[in-house]
């Protein structure tokens, strides 16, 4: 029970720099955490602090994770702005945030329904629902990538002369935005937080 404290503490200190959050929101989230951590022991015979160990790796996991993500981002944006001119770097991310809006357009997350269902299969031992959840996922998937990266390249023209951008600048969204095509990874994401 001491460890599950431990835990609770030190989510609680993680989630209060979380802008916007009361001390009673962080509360209340510390003591769902709690009820969650203490569930898990109880729900697994046997198990000791094996269950709590893995709880606690997998928090740090996620945790190291994210911060190495922040600080890579961090960095390279460092870098971008000390080597570009300020106008360069200013067209670096509007293209970048071009991008992400049709990224968030077209992103209808289907990892969301290969979690929320494809519990449900594995609890029943129905590989072939689960197969067939993934296969539709999967297509989706794609579709949405294809279609946001279709819709970039086709809109590019029009953004930029809503933004008053030039030639070149409207080819490098189009170019921009063919990265779009590597968003197909949504449903992978959702299987590998079934298992």
């Amino acid at each position: 029970m001491e460890n599950v404290r431990v835990i609770t503490v030190f989510w609680v200190v993680a989630t209060s720099s979380m802008p916007g959050a009361s001390s009673r929101q962080c509360s209340a989230l510390a003591a769902s955490v709690r009820g969650v951590l203490v569930a898990s022991l109880l729900t697994q015979p046997g198990s000791g602090n094996g269950a709590l160990a893995n709880i606690l790796r997998n928090l740090i996991h996620l945790l190291a994770g994210r911060a190495v993500s922040g600080v890579l981002a961090l960095a390279s944006t460092a870098l971008m702005a000390r080597a570009l001119a300020p106008a360069d770097f200013g067209v670096v991310i509007l293209l970048h945030t071009y991008a992400l809006v049709w990224n968030g357009l077209f992103n209808c997350k289907p990892f969301e329904a290969v979690i929320r269902y494809g519990v449900a299969a594995i609890e029943r031992g129905d590989n072939a629902s689960l197969a067939r959840l993934v296969s539709i996922c999967l297509r989706v998937d794609v579709a949405t990538s294809v279609g946001a990266t279709l819709a970039a390249c086709l809109f590019a023209g029009t953004a930029g002369a809503l933004l008053q951008w030039n030639t070149d600048v409207v080819q490098l969204a189009r170019i921009y935005g063919l990265v779009l095509i590597t968003g197909i990874t949504s449903t992978a994401k959702g299987v590998l937080r079934l298992y």
